[in-house]
């Protein structure tokens, strides 16, 4: 047994740094659960038994990716402890190599949280959109103080493993004697064996661990909490190809033909060439001036729905006074999705980034058939307006001038996303007063919000004061406050009664905490708001940003030839709305919520009118069916029409 021993013994500083490993995961896996405590359920069934699987999961995602890491090493020491010569040097690259490949390891886990805040998710290969605005991005997390305890807690998971590390192939014996076949050839089977079986994650012949193993509850934070956030985001780089098949599969004209009858239910549309809808005026074409404001963030929980509280009361009396669309869902959960699928009214398919993607030919959006009927098109933001190629995108797609924040003195760039919303309000009012006084031309403004947007800022120069709970919500009272002061002011010139304003919002957030892909994410706000044309009504039929368009022509009647998505929601109706949140797909209609996560391999069917977290998949599989067909067949087409230039 000591002979045993001895030849066990090179061995040990494999064991030392897998026990570092995992015990550096398990710290960020605490910190995980301390830092999500308003994503947790209230009163879940058997809480004892849903963390206990949830950390035994975590300890299996752990190993996997353990050892994933120490499998060369494990290799390499069998071939040294065989040889009479030793590759001693090789121990300084397997220390640098374990010193480099974990420390990245704990940056993602770091990263994790802050991401997992935001979006209801692990992170994934949608972190990878931001890497070309790498200024823009390191600006945004190092103004949140909330974000450094994050960097923090790298820190010392970094310092502690290399420490551990350095001290580990520090004492390496050197002295050791060759060891025979005899003894290293069973060792090296057992501990083979052992990193095989950890690498593939079960003992099952028939399929190694999936994320979608992890999903054994009705509670998607138990779900998660069980994941390594590495495997997670490795896996979802893997998984890109797989998940597009359902996309770049054979589609032909006769489908996409068939696929734009089957849009809507109700419609007033007749389909009249390769992707085109016609839709007739039944009146004179109304001049108005068209003001589309998208808010950031603006999700229905902070209206007061899906049991939140409700922070809009400035918005809440616009709504009491235009025609409102409760039933809303924006395309994606990204502003680069609203941006894109608000004008242009195609959906967010999949993880694209559209406004760098889509640029070899320009769309048939808002400002195309606005300029086309004598308007002249402004966009509006706050910040750099080279951020997610706003300004490249838009003045490519007929937009006649951008203002950004390099349109503003440096004393009112000191927001977190530079200008604060009332300050963009303020001059876009100047503009379009401009605007008004020089030119007999209708105008189409369309204005991005940030102010609700993390790091939260309210700025100190102003009237109002917020007297939420969280500095979060706070900000939101502010943005409110914001949107109200705009009409206030706009409703003192001329052109205001004139004008039709559009308030909707690029995505929500991460509030409802309760599914896999969070419903507060896509539910969002839609208002059609003309007090001297609109009378105050409600629409709950379900529509979306990509029915932006077609509504918005229809109201001005102005006859058009429709190449996207959308449909005029106040005089048709579609079965259901689909939506999607980079690698997942979401579609909904009055009663039931149908979600396709294609990395995890799995799919949910809930009544969410109470947030049930029960999954009626097996029990209304018909139902999952007819949902999954109609969003796959919508978003086929959609892709088909933009991969084909057909728009």
């Amino acid at each position: 047994m000591k002979e045993f021993k001895n030849h066990l013994k090179p061995y040990l500083p494999l064991f030392r740094l897998s026990f570092a490993s995992i015990a550096a995961f398990s710290v960020y896996r605490l910190c995980f659960i301390f830092s999500n405590t308003e994503n947790i359920p209230v009163n879940p069934d058997q809480p004892g038994y849903l963390y206990g699987r949830s950390l035994l999961y975590g300890l299996n995602y752990d190993l996997v990716i353990t050892c994933y890491l120490v499998a060369p090493f494990v290799l390499f020491i069998f071939i040294n402890n065989t040889l009479q010569n030793r590759l001693y040097k090789v121990f300084s690259f397997f220390k640098w190599y374990f010193i480099i490949t974990f420390t990245i390891c704990f940056f993602i886990c770091a990263a994790d949280i802050p991401f997992y805040k935001q979006f209801g998710n692990h992170l994934n290969k949608g972190f990878l959109v931001w890497t070309e605005s790498p200024a823009f991005v390191v600006k945004l997390i190092f103004s949140n103080i909330s974000y450094w305890g994050y960097l923090l807690l790298f820190f010392v998971l970094s310092f502690f493993f290399i420490h551990r590390t350095k001290n580990t192939f520090r004492n390496i014996d050197q002295g050791h004697t060759y060891s025979s076949l005899k003894y290293s050839v069973p060792i090296f089977f057992v501990l083979g064996l052992f990193t095989f079986i950890g690498i593939r994650g079960r003992t099952s012949p028939k399929s190694p661990i999936k994320v979608g193993t992890a999903f054994f509850s009705e509670y998607a934070f138990f779900n998660h909490l069980g994941l390594n956030p590495c495997y997670v985001f490795i896996h979802s780089l893997t998984e890109k190809n797989k998940e597009r098949k359902f996309l770049t599969g054979s589609f032909s004209d006769a489908e996409l033909q068939k696929a734009l009858n089957n849009i809507a239910t109700q419609k007033r549309y007749t389909v009249s060439g390769d992707a085109e809808r016609t839709y007739p005026a039944d009146s004179a074409k109304k001049n108005y001036n068209v003001v589309v404001v998208l808010m950031e963030s603006m999700s229905m929980t902070k209206l007061g729905y899906h049991k939140c509280d409700r922070l809009t009361s400035r918005f809440d009396s616009l709504i009491s006074k235009g025609l409102f669309f409760d039933h809303f869902y924006s395309a994606g959960i990204h502003t680069f999705n609203g941006l894109f699928s608000t004008e242009t009214g195609f959906p967010a398919i999949m993880d694209t980034h559209p406004l760098n993607t889509y640029t070899e030919k320009a769309f048939k959006g808002i400002s195309y058939w606005l300029k086309k009927n004598d308007y002249t098109n402004y966009f509006f933001t706050s910040h750099d307006p080279q951020f997610d190629n706003m300004e490249g995108f838009f003045m490519f797609n007929d937009f006649d001038k951008i203002y950004s924040q390099y349109d503003f003195t440096s004393d009112k760039t000191n927001g977190p996303l530079g200008v604060f919303d009332h300050y963009l309000f303020e001059s876009a009012i100047e503009r379009m007063d401009e605007h008004v006084k020089t030119t007999r031309k209708p105008f189409f403004s369309y204005i991005l919000t940030s102010s609700d947007h993390g790091p939260w800022e309210i700025p100190d120069n102003i009237s109002f004061k917020p007297d939420a709970k969280t500095k979060q919500d706070r900000a939101t009272q502010y943005a409110d406050w914001a949107l109200g002061h705009f009409i206030e002011n706009a409703r003192k010139h001329e052109w205001f009664n004139n004008t039709l304003f559009i308030f909707v919002a690029d995505h929500g957030g991460n509030l409802g905490h309760t599914y896999s892909m969070p419903l507060s994410y896509n539910h969002i706000p839609c208002l059609f708001y003309m007090p001297s044309q609109i009378n105050s009504d409600t629409i709950s039929s379900v529509g979306g940003q990509i029915d932006v368009l077609p509504t918005l022509l229809s109201f001005l009647n102005i006859p058009f030839k429709n190449t996207s998505m959308g449909i005029d929601l106040v005089h048709e109706k579609r079965p259901y709305m689909y939506f999607t949140a980079d690698s997942k797909i979401g579609c909904i209609d009055d009663k039931y919520y149908y979600i396709n996560l294609l990395d995890d391999q799995k799919e949910l069917l809930y009544e969410y009118k109470d947030l049930d977290t029960h999954s009626f998949l097996d029990k209304k599989k018909a139902k999952a069916d007819s949902m999954k067909t109609y969003a796959t067949q919508m978003l086929k087409a959609a892709n088909y029409i933009i991969m084909n230039k057909k728009y």
